[in-house]
């Protein structure tokens, strides 16, 4: 056999056994369902070393017509009250919750746009702040 016909039909086996190997993979990506995009997580910035913790979920929210929800959770960390403020593109703080050592609550009102940060602090006048949530919506 000819050594150009030789290299030639070798260059071509290679070629289609990685194809072949290619597609055996994406084959196998598919069935598995691997999706290797990541899934957005709940933010969490505690601002102390105290454990204390703040967290939105989805986070951030859905796009949508309209306002739409996430759910803002919160511990203080060391079984103390503390307060939850809230505010819009860094303007005026407005009181949320008082008095609450941990909790959930679910803020219906979030708009495309806005930035919506939500503050843990601890004792009953915005003592110290323990831990912050930004949160905003697709």
């Amino acid at each position: 056999m000819d050594s150009k016909v030789t290299n030639s039909l070798a260059s071509a086996m290679r070629s289609s056994a990685g194809a072949f190997f290619l597609l055996i993979g994406a084959l196998a990506c598919t069935l598995s369902s691997c999706d290797r995009s990541p899934t957005p997580q709940p933010a969490a910035v505690p601002s102390t070393g105290s454990g204390a913790t703040i967290t939105a979920t989805p986070n951030p929210v859905p796009a949508g017509s309209g306002p739409g929800a996430t759910t803002i959770s919160w511990d203080t960390g060391d079984g103390s009250k503390g307060q939850i403020y809230f505010a819009v593109n860094n303007g005026t703080e407005k009181k949320w919750f008082d008095n609450a050592v941990r909790g959930s609550q679910e803020a219906p009102w979030i708009n495309k746009g806005a930035v919506y940060e939500f503050r843990l602090y601890a004792g009953q006048s915005r003592e110290k702040l323990l831990a912050s949530v930004k949160v905003s919506k697709l």
